[in-house]
């Protein structure tokens, strides 16, 4: 951050660096005139050479704008500059003040075969675009409990606990970025002791285009409304999730 003042008592202006998903972000500063004052007069913020006028809360140390053309996806220095009354200006560079990020990052589950005895490890990739925001974290439903999974760089993994039964399972993965995207994955984790070949079968396949598909978009449909809070509604989806563990067990996979 720069700083350069003109000649007097010049307003001191600051703000708050934003991660957004809206192409149109809010952000929002602190403003104030050094005591004795004038009292402030004007905030105008500066992003990629055009500058809006902000507006001043009632008491005038708080600032507030809504960008008016859409910005497109990237980073933003954002430039400052409040005026007080006397005519004392101040203005501010924020380097990399402003993301904006509204792609979805993208998740894959690599595990589809684990042993029902020892340690049981799900793991899988994690990417966001490049010159993102960055990857909050990756959540794993699994047997109606939701995990939070261990990210390094693409990949991620994470131990169930407790240890799953023989059997197949629905497995739910979401990836959340730092300014609120949400991808997800639905895949079919089988726990065997045998060597038996993990693959989907035809009859998988077309079970796949049914009840995991919808468990699939469940999973979006809850992404979509409330990506915050995934770690809580996921785990709503529960009997989605048993309909479609039931429905395997049923075919005999």
């Amino acid at each position: 951050m720069s700083d350069f003042a003109s000649a007097g008592k010049a307003p001191e202006v600051e703000m708050a660096e934003l991660v957004s998903q809206s192409h149109k972000p809010t952000l929002t500063g602190s403003v104030s005139d050094v005591v004795p004052g004038t009292g402030v007069s004007y905030v105008t913020v500066t992003i990629a050479g055009r500058g809006v006028k902000a507006k001043l809360d009632a008491s005038r140390t708080t600032w507030t704008v809504t960008w008016p053309r859409s910005l497109s996806d990237g980073v933003y220095n954002v430039g400052l500059l409040a005026r007080d009354n006397a005519g004392n200006v101040t203005t501010e560079v924020v380097t990399a003040g402003l993301t904006v990020d509204s792609v979805k990052p993208t998740v894959s589950i690599t595990t589809s075969q684990v042993s029902p005895t020892g340690v049981q490890t799900l793991a899988g990739t994690v990417t966001d675009k490049l010159r993102s925001s960055g990857i909050s974290s990756v959540l794993v439903m699994l047997n109606g409990e939701t995990h939070t999974a261990a990210v390094d760089g693409n990949a991620w993994s994470v131990t169930v606990t407790p240890s799953l039964s023989t059997g197949l399972y629905s497995v739910i993965t979401v990836a959340l970025d730092n300014a609120g995207n949400a991808g997800s994955a639905v895949s079919v984790l089988r726990v065997s002791a045998s060597g038996a070949s993990s693959g989907v079968g035809s009859g998988l396949a077309g079970l796949l285009s049914t009840s995991a598909r919808t468990l699939a978009r469940a999973v979006d449909t809850v992404l979509a409304r409330a990506p915050d809070a995934a770690e809580e509604v996921l785990p709503r989806l529960t009997t989605l999730r048993c309909v479609n563990d039931l429905a395997l067990s049923l075919l005999g996979y």
